[in-house]
């Protein structure tokens, strides 16, 4: 992935390539993934900052909900999304090429905002029909709505300690 990043946007001479060293990680001005994220129009950015904070998996309906946009614009942001690499379409769905995508967007956003768009997440979801439940990396509870919590009958308080998957299971 990142091999191919570096080439795609040519951030390195290919001819005259240099020997890796055992220094240290690169800064993110030389990380050719947040090169490739900063390089995107700030309304595609704006669209992939309300995804990337609502997981890895691109939810249509939320970005409309919450980057008030219509389906016409926000599929022409995904679609130059996607042109550039950032996002795959898997399945009737689309996903964060790689995490390192992700984080990046992630990176973007200063920590006030990624707090504002998971408040506004949270909100949103809170009033689908749809029950919704996003599980963390570390399999932990991160966010659910009340259809979730309607349609298995659990206890806000117990969602609310943000329980591993297996204890909601149980």
């Amino acid at each position: 992935l990142l091999v191919e990043a570096i080439a795609s946007k040519h951030l390195v001479d290919t001819a005259n390539p240099t020997p890796a060293t055992d220094g240290p990680t690169p800064r993110a001005d030389t990380d050719p993934v947040a090169a490739i994220v900063r390089s995107l129009p700030p309304d595609v950015l704006s669209v992939l900052q309300v995804a990337a904070v609502a997981g890895a998996e691109i939810r249509v309906d939320l970005l409309i909900a919450v980057a008030d946009l219509g389906v016409s614009h926000v599929m022409r942001r995904l679609d130059q999304a996607r042109g550039s690499g950032v996002i795959d379409a898997v399945g009737d769905g689309l996903v964060f090429r790689h995490d390192l995508y992700r984080t990046a967007v992630l990176d973007t956003l200063p920590a006030t905002s990624r707090a504002a768009l998971h408040l506004e997440l949270a909100r949103t979801l809170d009033h689908l029909t749809t029950a919704v439940a996003i599980f963390g990396a570390d399999r932990r509870l991160r966010s659910y709505n009340a259809a979730y919590r309607a349609l298995f009958d659990l206890d806000a308080g117990f969602l609310d300690t943000m329980p591993d998957e297996n204890a909601v299971l149980d």
